[in-house]
């Protein structure tokens, strides 16, 4: 009957990191959308420059 508390405490400490890594994923991937969508609005920004450069002449 001991070793019951020291299972369900490897077990949890287990399911914590394991939660921990999965919140981390989330985050990296949320970081890099945030990113790409930052790039393309820089991108947008140049080609709506170049298009009324061209329009002025």
């Amino acid at each position: 009957m001991e070793d019951l508390p020291k299972k369900i405490l490897k077990i949890s400490i287990v399911c914590l990191l394991l939660s921990f890594f999965i919140a981390l994923f989330t985050l990296y991937v949320l970081l890099n959308q945030i990113d790409a969508t930052a790039g393309m609005s820089q991108r947008l920004d140049r080609i709506e420059a170049k298009l009324k450069d061209k329009k002025a002449f």
